[in-house]
């Protein structure tokens, strides 16, 4: 008998792959890493037992509040592992635009962000927080005179500075700014009563 050779068989791709479809996969194969650090960053948070730290952003649907959320619901500001609450404040005319916002922050799907507030109400969005940015003023516009934008800026912080010091937890921390930044810088410590220990980061 004559010995039989096995031949192992060969195969060959005569189509390529579209790049359409590695597209696909390479999309499908980034959204499971980052469903896997999410669920990761989650569970950090869970076992880490930690109590969600409420911070309040004024002015949330202008260009800057805008740009902070993602960093803060993701844990950039805070940590990576401490669950937030965005207690978010807006002008009663631009709560239409605010709800867009909180519907983008609620499909981003952060682990850590635990709830959004959106409101028009000081006393609700400074209610029992632990930090403030304070983002929202009147920008400068044409033909306003530097004395325009004090007087309107002004009404606006000593306003809020009553309400933290009302609202807010004694040890808050508050950053802000606004145009012109230096005088407004005053405005917010002067407000609440000297009996706050509230810190405030110009």
């Amino acid at each position: 008998k004559k010995n039989r050779e096995r031949k192992t068989p060969t195969y060959t791709h005569t189509h390529p792959i579209p790049c359409a479809h590695l597209t696909m996969l390479f999309k499908g194969a980034s959204s499971l890493l980052a469903c896997r650090a999410g669920v990761q960053s989650a569970l950090r948070g869970f076992a880490s037992g930690k109590t969600p730290i409420k911070v309040s952003v004024t002015g949330a649907a202008g260009q800057i509040g805008y740009a902070l959320l993602p960093r803060i619901a993701s844990g950039e500001m805070l940590g990576k592992d401490q669950p937030v609450i965005l207690q978010l404040l807006e002008r009663t005319e631009a709560l239409n635009a605010l709800r867009g916002v909180e519907m983008e922050l609620r499909d981003g799907a952060y682990p850590l962000l635990k709830d959004v507030v959106c409101t028009d109400s000081a006393e609700q969005a400074f209610e029992d927080i632990d930090y403030a940015l304070l983002v929202g003023a009147k920008p400068r516009g044409p033909g306003m005179e530097r004395a325009d934008l004090l007087k309107d800026n002004g009404k606006i912080f000593v306003g809020q500075g009553k309400a933290l010091d009302k609202f807010a937890k004694k040890s808050v921390k508050v950053v802000w700014w606004a145009t012109p930044p230096t005088p407004t810088a005053w405005w917010p410590p002067a407000t609440p009563l000297p009996s706050t220990p509230a810190t405030f980061l110009p």
